[in-house]
């Protein structure tokens, strides 16, 4: 299966550079998620019982030793520990010149200890929220729900400093992946990014029918994008794969859901088994 990079405006179909031999399915590249500040995760009583119990409490950081301890002992380690060689952050310099330096870094302490952090920026009246970690990428930490009560007291400081929305950065067009499935416990509005991902699409072309390419879609329900630039979720299933719809979908900015067979987008595509069930 093929994965490929095009740039569309929002509101125009896939470009005719595309492989023309079947229709793909375009996704977003990426998509942001932006909240009401004032907003909170519905089980907010349970934060509060959560912050009582730890002792948890929010440090606002400002000096150039607070940044070094924020990425090298929590947003490195704990991309690392995420996404192993296939890491996906800015580098050191750019960080602290373009977000540190012109944005805000934020750390959960509990008692004494720093044990998360999230470094943000405020773009006019959005707290944009760039980049997280937790003390030496420890899953504990995610466990225990520390990053939910962080990002949960970096709301509530945005709230008292006026701040009208929080955005959450962004996430792959994949309602599976855990990262959708954090963020959208803070009932956020999907968009698409203001930055230049704005006019890339990710187009999946499947070039077999084989069962790993049949696991791989049903497994991975996909925010997609139509030519008038409405966002929707495709769950895709077979006779033997049902549609993933224990994977909740329900946000803001997504106009519904849909489900489509895979021997229709596989149809005509060579197998390497005739008698593979479908």
């Amino acid at each position: 299966m093929e994965a490929t990079d095009a740039l569309d405006p929002p509101s125009r179909p896939p470009s005719r550079h595309l492989p023309r031999h079947r229709q793909p399915r375009i996704r977003p590249h990426r998509h942001d998620l932006r909240t009401a500040a004032s907003r909170t995760d519905k089980d907010r009583e349970n934060i509060r019982r959560g912050i009582r119990k730890h002792d948890w409490n929010l440090e606002l950081a400002k000096q150039a030793q607070d940044f070094g301890f924020f990425y090298d002992r929590m947003h490195v380690p704990t991309m690392a520990a995420r996404h192993g060689g296939w890491v996906r952050s800015e580098r050191r310099d750019v960080a602290e010149h373009a977000l540190f330096r012109r944005g805000m870094l934020f750390f959960l302490r509990r008692a004494d200890e720093r044990i998360a952090g999230v470094l943000c920026r405020l773009e006019g009246d959005v707290l944009v929220i760039r980049l997280a970690g937790v003390l030496e990428g420890d899953p504990v930490h995610y466990r225990d729900g520390a990053q939910l009560v962080l990002y949960h007291l970096v709301m509530r400081w945005a709230i008292e400093e006026g701040i009208a929305h929080a955005e959450l950065s962004g996430s792959r067009p994949f309602i599976s992946e855990g990262l959708y499935a954090f963020k959208r416990k803070f009932r956020p509005r999907i968009v698409v990014p203001r930055t230049h991902f704005a006019r890339k699409r990710l187009v999946l072309i499947p070039r077999r029918d084989t069962p790993e390419v049949r696991d791989f879609l049903c497994e991975h329900p996909a925010i997609t994008i139509d030519p008038a630039g409405k966002l929707h979720v495709t769950y895709l299933y077979d006779r033997d794969r049902p549609p993933r719809v224990d994977l909740p979908w329900d946000c803001s900015g997504i106009t519904g859901a849909h489900e489509l067979h895979l021997d229709d987008l596989l149809a005509g595509l060579p197998r390497p088994d005739a008698h593979d069930g479908r």
